[in-house]
């Protein structure tokens, strides 16, 4: 079963637990740990990237804390790659960093629901060579991230999970080819879907 799949399936969950509710739950059926437990978070890297967080329940349910993503390709494409006019090298990294926040929701037994939000600052360097030319491309980026997924309490201490939603980045992009250079702003709104996360509670 691939990350992506199991990612999905733990959002599913969490739809579901919020359009099908249960009925009133003892307090014991709360997997969620109380108010001033800490957690380490990190997810099970995918395409050269992975991401790491801390966090502190500050209040029942609520946690907030601070998220790295780091992402870090090198690729060779050859004369025969369809992405590619001639033989290639392309160095690609990636850093983002900021606060994030999440909402643990009528949790039931072993799974949580949450709801969470990331606001973020990143920068993103790329360097194309392809024959005598190099392209640089660079950029500074503003994102927030809010999402709804669900985390897993398979054993006390562990919880895994995985979130769906929608990232609003503003992009102020620097590309150069040799000695030409072109500046560019965007906003974009798109889906992102993560990776499985793992917890570690203490």
């Amino acid at each position: 079963m691939t990350t992506h799949l199991r990612a999905s399936l733990l959002t599913g969950t969490a739809l579901a637990l919020v359009l099908f509710p249960a009925g009133a739950r003892a307090q014991d059926d709360d997997p969620v740990p109380e108010k001033g437990a800490y957690a380490l978070s990190f997810a099970l890297p995918s395409g050269g990237g992975t991401s790491f967080s801390a966090w502190k329940m500050l209040g029942r349910h609520n946690l907030w804390g601070i998220e790295l993503d780091l992402s870090i390709s090198d690729t060779d494409l050859d004369a025969n790659s369809i992405q590619a006019g001639g033989d290639s090298t392309v160095d690609d990294h990636q850093i983002t960093v900021g606060p994030t926040w999440k909402h643990y929701f009528r949790p039931q037994k072993t799974v949580a629901p949450f709801f969470r939000t990331t606001l973020g600052i990143g920068r993103t360097k790329m360097t194309t060579e392809q024959g005598q030319a190099t392209r640089k491309q660079s950029s500074f980026t503003v994102l927030l991230r809010t999402s709804i997924g669900a985390d897993w309490f398979p054993v006390e201490g562990i919880s895994i999970g995985g979130f769906t939603g929608l990232v609003f980045s503003y992009i102020d992009a620097d590309a150069s080819l040799n000695a030409a250079s072109i500046d560019q702003t965007t906003f974009a709104v798109a889906t992102f879907r993560s990776n499985l996360v793992i917890n570690f509670w203490f």
